[in-house]
């Protein structure tokens, strides 16, 4: 009996040691395949450039390029577009850190990785620097419809060491691989799309974290699908380089593009972000959901937005009082932004009015036995206009009435209503309907901007994306599109007024003032257009008094603003906070373009067959 005990002793103490030694073996193996991960699929790429082809370096990943016998493009790539780039993988980076703040939905736990659709890819490189440079990622598809791009994110995807079973490349139309991605079904399908073997295999029914648009042109055809594949609370990523279309040169095609009317002005870069934005908005309260603007720029000869999609059908109502029509004067600079609706808390009963001021007598009479003080005074509110737009209401309200808007005309905060602008009676153009809600997120560019501070190395246009950073996160979110000073001035025949004694006459007459991302001569304010104008007929007085020579003849529209009374009291005294100046401020929010020639590049034709 004591030989058998000792044998079974033994046998356990080889069992538990065998476990062991499998429990070391699987902890080895994890460690070796996150370090690969981290670090060894991160560094960059010193292997030979092939034959035949071109290496070029962005970020950590490296790609390889090859140009046919004319010299144009098998891929499409665009070196000036790096800015693009740092930017998605940036804002990535922080909705990744944001999303796992907040509780997840049924099924998903912080520790799922992401899951992130590169639609259009042409290189791959997008993807590869998503792969090495934003870490949590579960899986990436990258998908484009040209066998020969397809074939090149291959060649760069094994040049850089980057897995396949989790950068997947995939041959397929955009818009039915997003639709196959977005469609409900009870149990995932393994698909396959054959294409001459240039094509690859992917679920079916898994939606993504994050769908990242970036077409040749417009996006609008692809935004549909894009927002059925995007999970509750993902990110999209949408580029437009038609800019020409969405800033008023053809305002038709923009028109059946976008569902809008762009008007030539000179805020018209940021009115191509709001035109999108508008068409983004429109396409998601279609399936019962709302978009939340996180940071959306207009760079260079492109729009770049980044937007939330989140479900809620209460929600989606409240868009009626996020868009909006432009009125812009046709003879002089000045504009109005116009809700196309009006979203505000229902008139309470009787009963419920008297129980409301019941309660409130009651806090009053409490708030005043605890804060008795005869020396306390209460600031004097004073109702003055503004151009800003009033803020959309919460869902958290009780009842909400949803009306339309009730004019359309030129309405001023000053005079009845009448058919011609205000400022100098001249025709109005009716533009839009825009996106007139919050465009910039301001707590999230914080957090973008600690992660570019932090690690600044990381991105080729670093100094390009801070700057834009800083500006987006400065301007004023309630007051849409901006005021140009040499447009202003021009159309008053007076010299330019000086930016910073600009904003101090507005500052001091009670107003707000900012830049704006997309123009380093834009001011935005919520002053309306005639108390601008003010400001400059008064600028144009004191310059004229100090001995310059004043305009030697004046047009119809010159002399129609002048003529008009002045309505406020303008004082040039310096205004803490008016001067913007990079050097003032210690902050640039301006670059360079890279390269000469810069701009949109020939569409990609393909390998040309001999």
């Amino acid at each position: 009996m004591d030989g058998c005990e000792d044998v079974q002793r033994e046998l356990c103490q080889l069992v538990s040691r065998l476990q062991q030694l499998k429990k070391d073996h699987l902890d080895a193996k994890e460690a070796a395949v996150s370090v690969e991960k981290v670090s060894g699929s991160r560094k960059l790429v010193d292997a030979p450039v092939p034959a035949g082809f071109s290496a070029v370096t962005e970020g950590k990943a490296t790609i390889l390029s090859k140009l046919n016998e004319d010299g144009t493009q098998q891929v499409f790539y665009n070196p000036v577009q790096v800015v693009n780039r740092d930017l998605s993988t940036l804002v990535i980076r922080g909705y990744d850190a944001a999303r796992r703040e907040k509780p997840f939905k049924k099924g998903r736990r912080k520790e799922d990785g992401l899951r992130i659709l590169e639609a259009l890819s042409a290189t791959g490189l997008r993807a590869v620097r998503y792969w090495k440079e934003i870490p949590g990622i579960d899986k990436i598809i990258v998908n484009d419809l040209l066998p020969a791009a397809v074939d090149n994110i291959k060649r760069n995807l094994d040049y850089n060491n980057v897995p396949q079973s989790k950068v997947v490349p995939n041959c397929d139309d955009a818009v039915s691989l997003m639709q196959r991605l977005g469609t409900s079904l009870s149990k995932k399908q393994l698909l396959s799309v054959s294409d001459e073997g240039a094509a690859s295999v992917l679920l079916a029914s898994e939606k993504m974290d994050v769908v990242d648009l970036d077409p040749y042109g417009t996006a609008a055809p692809f935004l549909d699908s894009a927002i059925s594949c995007a999970e509750e609370g993902g990110l999209l990523c949408i580029t437009c380089t038609d800019c020409d279309v969405l800033c008023g040169v053809h305002p038709e095609a923009c028109h059946h593009k976008y569902g809008a009317i762009s008007v030539k002005a000179k805020y018209c870069h940021e009115m191509a972000v709001r035109i999108l934005l508008g068409c983004v908005e429109r396409h998601a309260i279609r399936h019962g959901k709302y978009i939340k603007p996180l940071l959306c720029l207009q760079i260079d000869f492109y729009v770049r937005v980044f937007v939330r999609i989140h479900s809620s059908k209460a929600e989606a109502k409240l868009s009626i009082s996020k868009m909006s029509h432009i009125l812009q004067c046709s003879a002089c600079s000045a504009f109005r932004v116009k809700p196309i609706g009006h979203v505000r808390v229902e008139k309470q009963s009787r009963e419920e009015r008297r129980t409301t001021q019941g309660v409130k007598r009651k806090l009053e009479a409490m708030s005043s036995e605890e804060n008795n003080d005869a020396n306390c005074t209460v600031p004097e509110v004073v109702d003055r206009p503004t151009a800003a737009l009033n803020p959309v209401p919460s869902r958290e309200e009780p009842r909400l009435k949803y009306s339309t808007a009730t004019s359309v005309s030129f309405c001023s905060s000053f005079k009845p209503p009448v058919p011609g602008c205000n400022v100098c009676g001249g025709a109005v153009w009716v533009g839009g309907p825009i996106y007139s809600a919050p465009t910039q997120d301001k707590s999230f560019i914080e957090r973008l901007i600690g992660i570019i501070d932090a690690e600044p190395s990381n991105f080729a246009a670093q100094k390009r994306v801070r700057a834009l950073l800083a500006a987006a996160r400065d301007e004023l979110s309630d007051c849409p599109l901006f005021y140009q000073l040499s447009s202003l001035c021009g159309s008053l025949h007076c010299s330019t007024i000086p930016v910073t004694s600009f904003n101090s006459a507005l500052m001091n007459a009670g107003y707000r003032t900012s830049q704006v991302h997309c123009c380093p001569e834009g001011v935005k304010t919520d002053a309306p257009p005639e108390v601008v104008y003010d400001v400059l007929k008064k600028w144009q007085e004191k310059v004229v008094a100090e001995g310059h020579p004043g305009p030697s003849a004046l047009n119809a529209t010159a002399k129609a603003i002048v003529a008009a009374p002045v309505r406020v009291d303008v004082d040039f005294t310096h205004c803490p906070g008016s001067d913007v100046r990079s050097r003032v401020v210690g902050e640039a929010k301006w670059g360079k373009v890279y390269e000469p020639n810069w701009g949109p590049k020939a569409r990609a034709t393909g390998a040309k067959k001999s």
